[in-house]
């Protein structure tokens, strides 16, 4: 599952060496368990948290869900995440 983070961290700046270092973690979301990992990357020259979740249900799809925003403001938005993410259902 590390292919996910290490495939998607170029997109946010991150060399191919700093993209092998992110640990994904345990997470899930409503139906959705996976791993996310939180990472600092660079866009148009500003620094970015940025937070990637990779999950499915049982017999499902895989889900990927990305967030960035100004360095430091992860913490600001674990709530709206939560909320928001936690919703998410598969369509019929």
């Amino acid at each position: 599952m590390a292919y996910w983070f290490q495939t998607a961290a170029p997109n946010f700046g991150l060399s191919a060496s700093h993209a092998k270092g992110i640990v994904p973690k345990a997470a899930s979301y409503g139906v959705l368990k996976g791993r996310e990992a939180d990472f600092v990357g660079r866009m148009q020259g500003i620094d970015m948290d940025v937070r990637i979740f990779v999950g499915q249900a049982t017999s499902r799809y895989p889900v990927v869900l990305t967030i960035y925003t100004p360095k430091g403001g992860l913490k600001q938005l674990a709530d709206v995440i939560e909320r928001s993410w936690g919703q998410l259902a598969y369509m019929a």
